[in-house]
């Protein structure tokens, strides 16, 4: 049995067309479920439609994840197409007992690849918790530590091992797919990258989880929420030179203007309050 999460807030027409794509699939969903955070919940959706009250993508997947029935569980976001081959090709390799979990390529809106191999690895200056949890979306298979929430399949037995989402990421979630990438991959499952399974990602400009988010997390949230993610699977030391670099590159930002002044001060100052607070986290949870 299959089932599809998909959390969605004030995207209607996308979801619509989405369900519609779901329903031309040749091997088809035995259930979709839609967790509905929108301002006013989505009217005549066919399909299984739960309301959240709460906002943010760990809540509502963690939801659908509680009330789903399905050996396979599928994630997709809102804002996406996929074609007629997309749930064959992303649970094949569970049903044949070569993965518990399989991720997809995220395309852009034209159906192109972002990347022919792992460009973002190598690139100077770059975050190297995201390049390394980044999703390849090159055509290839193989290993990976990414878990694109927009385009992954678990095993169930992944979620009764490991549990649901990491609420701490909401309500604006980002990075919170890192997180569970890891998460899996520290409790003895690899993840499979499957370059065929692969949905194009239409970006639609309002709902899900934009705006959000205040403050230096709603400008760098992936950046912000990047200081917890290493708080929680990495040592003190590795910890603190990251806070160490991620404040150094605030403080090297180029100065345009005074107003870039103002702003260079008011971000390092959130976020030297943002790693105050997981410290605290990190020693309550005793996160060595």
């Amino acid at each position: 049995m299959i089932s599809v999460i998909i959390p969605s807030r004030n995207r209607y027409p996308f979801v619509q067309d989405l369900l519609h794509d779901l329903s031309q699939q040749e091997i088809r969903a035995d259930e979709i479920i839609i967790v509905d955070q929108s301002d006013k919940p989505y009217p005549d959706l066919t399909c299984r439609h739960l309301i959240d009250d709460n906002i943010g993508p760990c809540h509502a997947k963690n939801i659908g994840l509680e009330k789903c029935t399905g050996e396979i569980i599928i994630f997709l976001d809102d804002d996406i197409r996929i074609e007629t081959g997309f749930i064959k090709t992303i649970t094949t390799p569970i049903i044949e007992g070569r993965s518990n979990v399989v991720v997809g390529a995220i395309l852009n809106a034209e159906g192109h690849y972002r990347n022919s191999s792992y460009p973002l690895w190598k690139q100077e200056g770059r975050d190297w918790l995201l390049s390394l949890t980044a999703n390849p979306d090159d055509p290839g298979t193989h290993q990976t530590l990414s878990f694109p929430t927009g385009c992954s399949a678990i095993h169930r037995s992944v979620f009764e091992k490991i549990g649901g989402f990491d609420e701490f990421f909401d309500p604006d979630g980002a990075g919170e797919d890192r997180e569970y990438g890891l998460r899996i991959f520290h409790a003895g499952f690899s993840l499979l990258y499957e370059g065929k399974a692969c949905v194009r990602h239409l970006g639609a400009p309002s709902g899900g989880r934009r705006s959000s988010a205040t403050g230096y997390k709603y400008l760098n949230a992936l950046e912000a929420n990047s200081v917890y993610i290493v708080a929680k699977y990495f040592s003190w030391s590795v910890f603190d030179r990251f806070c160490n670099t991620w404040l150094r590159s605030i403080r090297h930002r180029p100065i345009v203007s005074v107003r870039s002044i103002w702003h260079i001060l008011k971000r390092y100052q959130e976020a030297k309050e943002i790693i105050v607070k997981i410290k605290k986290i990190k020693l309550g949870n005793n996160w060595g």
